[in-house]
């Protein structure tokens, strides 16, 4: 069986705590420059496949170069370019390129070598971004307008829009479209249609830089753009559901950034304009560290030992009865911070969330520990019943831990103690998921 929704990307950037003034999960990370043997000139729009292998635009060039997944060295594409300017893959693997020079968009079918072109109403066509329908957008720079290619349809359909010399485009799983103008005055830098509406907001920062260039959105929902003027220079970044912008740009591998992609794993790559430099902005690199159990007798924060006894693990009593693996577990929930505000003062609402749908735990590879710090875990991610709301979403929960870079273990007990699954579904469940993120 398998649940769906559970493959998302990991984020950039990850503090998540979850002890007593401690954070037992940090993940940080910093820019590389990855141009390596690549001969850049002008680098402009990029993209990224489901393989992970990078596109990016060589303008000066009339090129595409391309940077396999795992490889260090840089391959050029060559085709029917006149000034291209961006480019995407679709899901198929597709390769598709606007010609600002020529008002084309052309089109590489994956497994082909023949470029074919497309025609539409293009006027200094710029960005380009396909859905996950095969429906294809792209940003007139020219004429400031958007123009949309439904799938299997030879016409083209105007969008309308607050534009002002559009540039950037992408749209995400849910099918919201966002767009940036390149834009001298900052108005309406980026604004968004979401899916079914007919009425864009403009989600530009309150001190937006002026001249925003291209737009990315990850799989979580996270969006990406690059600005650059001769004042500024960022690659500012609008956590899914967060209404605050974050500059990433270092001031050093980070040069007058035009394009920008983000990958299925979480990194950022951006073309650096004014240096003809790609630099990448890996995914995090979660490190888990449980807390450490103290000796019996405990006392943990402000709550001792007689307080755990009475929400039902005495130590002597949890022994004689055999459930001391019950206590131990308790106790590593409320260690690593696990709360019970509002929830009674019993270990009813603790123990539903360790033992989940009531699954036999003796062929679990998660020892009681492990099963306390996974409690508190889910629990800090609001992936759990509580006596107010005992609904769960598998799917939600499981995306949510991924995108937490939780152990693999963590997912696994989640589905199992959630959902009911066996072990080895479980586990291959967690796995699935964590190795086949989208974008």
């Amino acid at each position: 069986m398998r649940v769906a929704g559970i493959v998302v990307s990991a984020t950039v950037l990850t503090v998540m705590g979850i002890q007593h003034g401690k954070n037992v999960y940090a993940a940080t990370t910093n820019w590389v420059n990855v141009t390596n043997n690549g001969a850049f000139n002008g680098p402009l729009g990029m993209a990224v496949d489901s393989h992970g292998d990078l596109f990016v635009v060589n303008s000066g060039s009339q090129s595409v170069e391309e940077l396999p997944s795992g490889s260090t060295t840089w391959k050029t594409i060559s085709g029917p370019f006149e000034s291209p300017a961006d480019v995407t893959v679709d899901g198929n693997g597709d390769l598709f390129v606007t010609n600002e020079g020529n008002n084309t968009v052309v089109e590489l079918p994956q497994g082909s070598t023949t470029w074919k072109t497309i025609s539409g109403p293009f006027d200094n066509p710029w960005g380009i971004a396909v859905d996950s329908h095969g429906d294809i957008y792209v940003a007139n720079n020219g004429n400031n307008t958007v123009v949309e290619l439904p799938s299997g349809s030879n016409e083209w359909h105007t969008i309308s829009g607050p534009f002002n010399m559009p540039q950037g485009i992408a749209i995400n799983a849910q099918g919201d479209l966002f767009v940036v103008n390149n834009s001298d005055t900052g108005s309406d830098g980026i604004v968004e249609l979401v899916n079914g509406s007919s009425t864009w907001k403009d989600i530009a920062p309150t001190s937006a830089p002026i001249y925003p260039n291209d737009v990315a959105v990850n799989g979580s929902g996270d969006i990406f753009v690059t600005y650059f003027n001769h004042n500024t220079t960022a690659v500012e970044e609008l956590p899914y559901g967060s209404n605050t912008w974050t500059n990433l740009a270092d001031g050093q591998l980070v040069n007058y950034p035009e394009g920008i992609a983000v990958s299925s794993t979480g990194a950022i790559y951006v073309s650096n304009f004014a240096n003809n430099t790609i630099s990448e902005y890996p995914p995090a690199v979660p490190h888990w560290t449980p807390p450490v159990l103290t000796p019996e007798p405990v006392t943990v924060g402000h709550v001792n030992g007689q307080v755990i006894g009475d929400l039902g693990f005495n130590p002597a009593v949890a022994v004689g009865n055999g459930s001391y693996a019950g206590y131990i577990e308790e106790r590593a929930a409320i260690e690593a911070g696990a709360t019970f505000a509002g929830e009674g003062t019993n270990s009813a609402y603790l123990s539903s969330i360790l033992d989940g749908s009531g699954v036999a735990l003796y062929d679990s590879p998660v020892t009681a520990k492990e099963q306390g710090q996974f409690a508190a875990l889910y629990q800090k991610l609001g992936i759990i019943p509580t006596w107010t709301n005992n609904t769960v979403n598998i799917g939600q929960g499981v995306s949510s831990l991924i995108k937490a870079h939780a152990p693999s273990l963590a997912i696994a007990n989640y589905l199992v103690q959630m959902g009911g699954y066996s072990w080895p579904v479980a586990e291959s469940q967690a796995q699935f998921g964590i190795s086949n993120q989208v974008q």
